[in-house]
């Protein structure tokens, strides 16, 4: 006992309930911060997305390390999505496309020569559109793609079949079980009911030739007599 309970306690997961509790926080912030990034300053600086594309990659398989060396594994949860942070992007978004038509207007040469036709008040009017516009064309792309897969969609439909048949399976067969029970108890009543009707002829019989039989004995007392 004393060895198996020493070869317990220099297994690694002793190790591992020793290690910090792992959390996501900082991988969502770090996220957010490079979806900020791509989204907003894009426009001034093109190569933005494939910097924060390289340091994603590179903050993918650290944290990868981390969570399989230097933290404790993470029990599993389900959960609908992503919480919280959904409604972060979509503000992030909302603020990325106000800050890159803004940046549009005040950094590209057609707007500056439009600007110089229009004015400052027409060029604001032209770039308050033209926002409104890109919230219009974005809230089209989020409302027209769904949330959950095409393949996921599939696979939910056929489990809600394949219950749905189980369910009417279920009860058909309950349904023939119990008329299967209703024509055996009408067979045993019918069984029980002849039963008791033999029984009851045979009573009848039995005192049909009792009331016979004293008859008899008189009749032949009597033929005695004459004799």
């Amino acid at each position: 006992n004393k060895r198996i309970l020493l070869e317990q306690a220099q297994d690694s997961v002793w190790e591992e309930i020793m290690l910090p509790a792992h959390n996501s926080f900082p991988e969502y912030v770090q996220a957010v911060i490079q979806f900020a990034y791509v989204t907003s300053f894009s426009v001034v600086l093109p190569i933005t997305p494939l910097i924060c594309l390289f340091n994603h990659l590179l903050s993918m398989r650290l944290d990868a390390y981390k969570l399989c060396r230097v933290r404790r594994r993470p029990l599993a949860q389900k959960t609908g999505g992503i919480g919280v942070w959904e409604h972060v992007l979509h503000i992030v978004t909302v603020l990325g496309v106000i800050t890159n038509c803004s940046l549009m207007a005040m950094t590209n040469a057609q707007f500056r020569w439009i600007g110089d036709k229009v004015g400052n008040l027409g060029l604001f009017f032209i770039v308050v559109v033209w926002e409104h516009l890109m919230l219009l064309i974005k809230y089209a792309m989020q409302t027209s793609y769904s949330k959950i897969p095409e393949c996921v969609v599939d696979d939910m439909r056929k489990e809600k079949y394949e219950r749905t048949k189980r369910r009417t399976s279920n009860m058909r067969a309950k349904k023939t079980r119990r008329s299967t029970v209703g024509e055996t108890m009408m067979e045993i009543d019918k069984h029980k009911l002849e039963r008791k009707t033999s029984i009851r002829f045979r009573d009848a019989d039995g005192m049909q030739s009792l009331l016979e039989s004293p008859t008899t004995n008189n009749n032949r007392g009597l033929a005695t007599t004459n004799n």
